[in-house]
């Protein structure tokens, strides 16, 4: 019997000390993580400031001999082996005499929102500024205008949300509920900004909020406040936003003690997979102020969303092109956001958030507009897509649309595919000189011989439509392509999904 309890006693003890292992290695999954000798130095590294893709960081470093002026912005790249490389000073004209940092970064990496407001004399003024990236470097920053906008406070703080068309503010004005209080603003037709409008006592309390963060799924956001209690002086919340009116906002959580600290605690950011949370510390640093990174649990991060990103490229040539791309929320045609590609290399990236479907634009001066779009109404976790989109020069073509989509192994015509359709038939009616040749595409499942015939059909499908509008046949030029030329990998659901489609082209008749 003795020896029976001892051996249960035993089998308890592993057990336990199993699980305390287990415990152990849980905690420091969660502890923060210093950046390293590449980013951080004996100097005060600030201001964080991570791309979509978690591959590049921009930051100030303050009190350092090797800079403009007291303040610098420096980059940093993540290797693959996953050591971020050595920090560069980005120079001239972002850094000057002054105190200079980035406040937010777009998905494609071609716009920097700055703090300041720039002159050409080299001296900065109140406000912030927008940057585009140029071929060879960056412009000269430009004024930002808000409409009525003005601060109380001697400080406030910003943020670009990734659609491109949200700007988020802490400021201390006539509304606010004591000191300073989170803002939102909208883009304007104009480029201008809307009047800054309260996010209402759901968010903002009678002592300071500060440094908000709106995640890449638009409706989560990180922010610290003063107002709240928690474990320090300041603490980092999270708060999600329940509607378009930017009024109702679930009730605010601390992020806890892994994030906050007995201190004061802001400027939290977060990649677009919102797995890391990057911030800046003093506690066990190289020198001064460190950037750390530490990863968020699932209850604190963000809703997914995909990362479209490829390059713009010439249909003929195969070139890279400078383009803007524009997506909206269908069938309503709601904007959703805007983009341009990289001027050197045709390269972009957007955020789409779950939960919408969408339709997206390339343009490009001198070439057709092509549009398509990707459902991600039942996406449940972030992922990355890379589909190269190609556009077709105005002197081969009238214009191109590939935004004619099929279910799996189906041939039959949607209420979004007709509405599409309808622009090149009516086009076709009002320019009698044109043709549209129409090609059928399927995914890669299946056999081929299957496909040849599911592509014909489909094909044929819009190809009658088009009769049964007015088109007449003669003008009608009939191509099945089957998987040979996908716009995307088969690899997953959503490339598949865009693959299973008919492109149609309009063009003049060969004379």
């Amino acid at each position: 019997m003795i020896k029976g309890l001892s051996k249960l006693f035993l089998i308890l003890f592993i057990l336990f000390n199993i699980r305390n292992i287990e415990l152990l290695s849980q905690s420091k999954k969660f502890e923060p993580q210093n950046l390293g000798s590449g980013v951080n130095s004996k100097c005060d590294e600030l201001l964080p400031i991570i791309s979509a893709d978690g591959k590049t960081l921009y930051f100030c470093r303050d009190n350092c001999t090797d800079g403009l002026g007291a303040q610098d912005i420096w980059v940093s790249k993540l290797k693959p082996n996953g050591i971020w490389g050595n920090a560069v000073n980005m120079g001239s004209p972002l850094n000057n005499e002054r105190n200079n940092f980035v406040i937010s970064v777009t998905p494609d990496g071609n716009t920097l929102l700055l703090g300041n407001v720039y002159h050409k004399d080299g001296t900065v003024g109140p406000g912030i500024s927008l940057s585009k990236k140029i071929q060879g470097g960056w412009s000269f920053p430009e004024r930002v205008i808000i409409k009525n906008y003005y601060n109380n406070s001697s400080s406030g703080s910003f943020f670009l949300a990734n659609d491109g068309r949200t700007l988020l503010m802490t400021a201390q004005r006539d509304d606010s509920y004591g000191k300073k209080d989170i803002y939102v603003s909208f883009l304007n037709d104009d480029d201008t900004w809307s009047e800054p409008m309260n996010l209402g006592a759901a968010i903002n309390t009678p002592e300071e909020e500060i440094s908000p963060f709106l995640a890449s799924d638009g409706v989560t956001l990180y922010f610290s406040s003063e107002g709240r209690g928690g474990f320090g002086s300041a603490d980092v919340f999270i708060s999600r936003r329940l509607d378009d009116t930017w009024q109702n906002w679930t009730m605010p959580e601390n992020l806890g003690s892994t994030i906050n600290t007995t201190e004061w605690d802001a400027y939290y950011k977060v990649t677009a997979e919102g797995d890391w949370a990057y911030f800046v510390s003093d506690k066990n640093s190289l020198g001064g102020s460190d950037i750390f990174r530490v990863l968020l649990p699932e209850n604190l991060r963000p809703k997914p969303v995909v990362l479209m990103k490829g390059r713009v490229i010439s249909y003929k040539s195969r070139v890279p092109l400078a383009a803007k791309i524009v997506y909206n929320i269908i069938p309503e045609s709601k904007p959703a956001g805007k983009s341009t590609t990289d001027p050197d290399n045709g390269y972009y990236e957007i955020t789409l958030p779950s939960g919408a479907h969408y339709e997206y634009f390339a343009e490009s001066e001198g070439y057709i507009s092509a549009n398509w779009n990707l459902d991600l109404k039942l996406l449940t976790k972030y992922k990355e897509i890379e589909q190269n989109l190609e556009l077709i020069p105005t002197a081969d073509s009238i214009f191109c649309i590939r935004n004619v989509f099929f279910d799996k192994a189906k041939a039959n015509l949607n209420k979004q595919a007709l509405t599409d359709i309808q622009v090149g038939i009516d086009f076709l009616k009002e320019n009698t000189d044109c043709i549209v040749e129409i090609g059928g595409h399927t995914d890669i499942t299946g056999s081929a011989q299957i496909n040849e015939a599911l592509a014909e059909k489909r094909a044929k499908v819009v190809a009658d439509y088009f009769i049964s509008q007015g088109i007449p046949p003669d003008r009608i030029v009939l191509k099945a392509f089957s998987f040979t030329k996908p716009v995307i990998s088969n690899d997953t659901d959503e490339g598949r999904a865009l693959n299973r489609r008919v492109e149609f082209l309009v063009y003049r008749r060969p004379q």
